[in-house]
Parts: structure tokens; sequence; C-alpha cells
């Protein structure tokens, strides 16, 4: 892991979950449901869940924030240990990464610019269910 990030930088998560067989719909209902925790949330920048087209076990969850201590507020939110408690029983294997800007790449996430949360885009064969919700700072 690179040295410990700055308050300032991004902090991004990508989480790759293979869920059980027949689950899938219930996963992606269940992670729908955490979209109000997320959203209110002013330090979340981007949040997004996406399905695979190889294989419709595996979701994708991205997300990211203005730092680490929004990560660590969001998930001290009431109501994240309960929709945790509620994906763990679907999840079958998950793996996760964490990700800050490179050093270049924070000097020029400095300077102000447009940004949204994108909260969960749902969009797989099942039922489309397109949801975004924008922030501009």
């Amino acid at each position: 892991m690179p040295s410990a990030a700055a308050e300032t930088d991004h902090y991004v998560i990508q989480a790759r979950m293979r869920v059980t067989s027949g689950s899938q719909t219930e996963f992606a209902n269940l992670m729908l449901a955490h979209v109000p925790i997320v959203a209110a949330q002013p330090g979340v920048l981007q949040y997004e869940l996406y399905q695979s087209y190889d294989d419709d076990r595996y979701f994708m969850l991205y997300e990211v924030f203005d730092n680490i201590g929004s990560w660590e507020t969001m998930h001290a939110m009431p109501g994240t240990d309960q929709v945790f408690a509620s994906i763990g029983p679907l999840i079958e294997s998950r793996d996760r990464s964490v990700w800050t800007p490179a050093p270049l790449f924070a000097q020029a996430l400095a300077v102000p610019a447009q940004r949204a949360l994108h909260a969960v885009t749902r969009s797989f064969a099942l039922r489309p269910v397109p949801l975004r919700i924008w922030r501009m700072r």
C-alpha cells in the first residue's frame, strides 16, 4: 500500500463480489436500499454498482470519497451495519482494492472542478433501474 493518504486526497474503494446463485436481484435491491445512507454523506463523490456481462453473479462496487475521513464517517452511519449484515450471507467471495491518487494526479485534483455523486446505477437484464443523484461542488 502506498504511503498513508493525506486527509485531502480522494479515497477510492473498488470491491468485487460474487453472490450466491439466484441471489442477484436480492443483492442488487439490498444495495439500492443503501443509497439514502450514501446520499446523505457530503464527502461521497461517487457510488456505483455494476454487474458483469460475462457472469451475472459478479458485482463491482465503485466508491469515491473526498478523503479517508469521509469513508470512515459513511461506514459509521446508522443503518450501514444492517446493510452489511443483510448482504453478507449473499456474498460467496469478495476482494477489495483501496486507491488514492498518484502524486501528480493529486495535484491536478486540487483544482476546483464540478464533481458528481452517482448513487447506484443498475443496468442489467433483470430489471434496469437507472438511479443517479448529482451533487455539484
